[in-house]
């Protein structure tokens, strides 16, 4: 007849400093009180992530694609009027044809000019996504000829 093997019961339990690990394992119900005790904490134990803001994805192989950041929009609503943004929008597209050089330029054109229809239809995430693609160079313009709303906007967008 084979030997069976030892059995191990492996128990893990916060205890305050005026509690003996003895007594609490008799609280619980235990017959047997442990024999071998290991005091220390537990820092961590596997994968930790910790997020204080939106977040599409996070951790291992996590992936988001085409998502809609509708709690940055929710912080800045108030200080956005997607109107005075649609209008500025389209002084700034007009600007930004003139001055492009790069095809990067062309590419920022083409995502204010969506931001400007998502402004349009009151779509404030969609809007603040598209400035958030066209990035410094349509920022840095909107500052100079003095559209004030899409500066704000594209700068909230930038930061997130």
């Amino acid at each position: 007849m084979p030997r069976e093997a030892p059995r191990a019961r492996i128990i893990i339990i916060e205890v305050n400093e005026a509690d003996s690990v003895a007594d609490v394992v008799r609280e619980l119900g235990f017959s047997e009180v442990p024999r071998n005790y290991f005091y220390g904490g537990v820092n961590n134990m596997g994968d930790q992530y910790n997020a204080n803001g939106q977040v599409g994805a996070m951790g291992p192989n996590a992936q988001a694609h085409n998502a809609t950041f509708a709690q940055v929009w929710a912080s800045q609503s108030g200080s956005i009027d997607l109107p005075a943004l649609a209008s500025e929008l389209e002084l700034l597209r007009a600007a930004m044809r003139r001055e492009a050089i790069t095809p990067d330029h062309d590419l920022a054109v083409g995502y204010v000019a969506q931001a400007q229809v998502e402004a349009e239809g009151g779509n404030g995430p969609g809007a603040l996504e598209f400035l958030k693609k066209a990035g410094q160079w349509a920022l840095g313009l909107a500052k100079q000829i003095g559209v004030h709303v899409a500066a704000l906007a594209i700068s909230h967008a930038i930061a997130t």
